[in-house]
């Protein structure tokens, strides 16, 4: 059984959105052991520079990759990144836990991405 967990920059405010999120990890019970973290935003002044907002995102970065586990895959959701269907996530996923590698990670960023 693949352990899945999904780290995150910042708390779920939105009632609507917890509920649709616990939803979901009572419906993947069976398929996988779901664990969710949420780390804290940096706090950030009004109307950042760049500098500042690179100084953000290296804190929250060092932090986010404090919870990866050293063996766990690593899948980053930025968007920045490459498109892939739920279809292509799902054959990956398998294809990891055919490789053996039960252990996935995903990492979302804060409010300046990652």
């Amino acid at each position: 059984m693949h352990r899945i967990r999904i780290i995150a920059v910042g708390k779920i405010k939105e009632k609507y959105l917890a509920e649709g999120i616990r939803e979901f990890g009572k419906r993947l019970g069976p398929f996988c052991r779901l664990e969710i973290l949420e780390i804290d935003e940096e706090r950030m002044p009004d109307e950042p520079s760049q500098a500042e907002k690179e100084k953000v995102l290296i804190a929250e970065g060092e932090r986010l990759l404090k919870k990866v586990p050293e063996s766990s895959y690593l899948i980053v959701l930025d968007v920045a990144g490459k498109n892939i269907s739920s279809e292509e996530l799902a054959k990956k996923i398998t294809e990891l836990g055919t490789a053996g590698q039960g252990d996935i990670t995903f990492l979302i960023g804060g409010a300046f991405g990652l």
